[in-house]
């Protein structure tokens, strides 16, 4: 065996380097320091002979030498991702990775679960919850559920249900209210998972006028979690703004009640995003297709779900 296939570890960095034109971008996608990054490229172009990149201002840019063997480098990557497919294919059972927004499977997903669960047995189910969106051409996730426009380069994208933005509050606190100017008077929380998701953004689609710099940093929370907003808000303490398909079971059980009738509809929607010639389709095929049917069900009764669990557990 050629003694070069001992530094494919370098080979590796070299590519990611390459592919992003920036040592450091490299290092954030391979989970190193750029110095690492940087060291073994070097020690590449130690054992190769010739230079492989060269600096272009605040871009790495490969070297003509660099350039031809880059062509060589992804062909053999490519081929390698290939195999890894070919000897991991497998039916419509085993484990699915699935990343999702962190309020999504908190108020939406993890209560009907279980029911995917119980009708699939034989489909391990992962959930990953972050707010990042996840790159599924890397393959450590097989199934994205995102919230925005459903621009995902290099995946399939599925519809999987809109949204619109409104106003919430426990029943006790909705009692005092009465107009837009009573809310100064409230805890107010924001959330921060998206950019669409705000008072001022509501203000503006309602045509209401609201001074939301009259509200003192102890009087308006903004949380990057959207759940754990309603969390302070179903236990009194404020007036959120936030997705419908948070509080849908809030809302019909009374829980919360909308204190203003304005409800604006999202650009946005959730969408699902998947590589359509990925190894685990059969699985992912199977999982979306039971999260259209849940969404065929809405509203959603937490109530009856629980019975009908209980009855499958007896």
């Amino acid at each position: 065996m050629d003694k070069r296939f001992a530094h494919l570890g370098a080979v590796r960095c070299f590519a990611e380097a390459a592919r992003l034109q920036s040592y450091t971008q490299a290092a954030e996608t391979l989970h190193v320091t750029q110095a690492a990054v940087s060291q073994q490229i070097r020690h590449l172009e130690t054992v190769l002979g010739v230079k492989l990149f060269a600096r272009q201002g605040r871009h790495m840019v490969l070297t003509p030498a660099g350039e031809r063997f880059y062509v060589y480098v992804e062909q053999a990557f490519q081929a390698l991702q290939l195999g890894f497919d070919a000897i991991s294919q497998e039916q419509d059972s085993g484990v699915l990775n699935i990343s999702v927004l962190p309020s999504f499977a908190a108020r939406w997903l993890m209560p009907r679960l279980w029911r995917f669960a119980h009708q699939y047995p034989h489909i391990e189910v992962r959930i990953s919850t972050s707010g990042e969106v996840v790159d599924m051409r890397e393959g450590s996730m097989d199934l994205g559920i995102r919230f925005g426009l459903g621009r995902y380069p290099g995946t399939q994208t599925e519809l999987l249900m809109p949204d619109s933005l409104l106003v919430v509050c426990a029943p006790q606190i909705a009692a005092k209210i009465e107009r837009i100017d009573d809310l100064y008077r409230f805890l107010l929380i924001d959330g921060l998972e998206t950019k669409v998701q705000n008072w001022q953004t509501w203000l503006n689609y309602a045509g209401y006028e609201l001074d939301l710099q009259r509200f003192q940093q102890n009087r308006m929370l903004k949380l990057e979690n959207a759940s754990m907003g309603l969390d302070i808000v179903l236990a009194g303490h404020g007036v959120c703004v936030c997705r419908r398909s948070l509080v849908e079971h809030l809302l019909s059980t009374g829980q919360l009640v909308q204190p203003f009738i304005e409800e604006m509809p999202l650009e946005q929607a959730y969408y699902l995003a998947y590589r359509a010639d990925s190894p685990r389709i059969e699985r992912i095929r199977t999982f979306t297709d039971w999260l259209h049917s849940e969404v065929g069900k809405l509203p959603f009764d937490l109530d009856a779900c629980c019975q009908e669990s209980a009855a499958l557990a007896s």
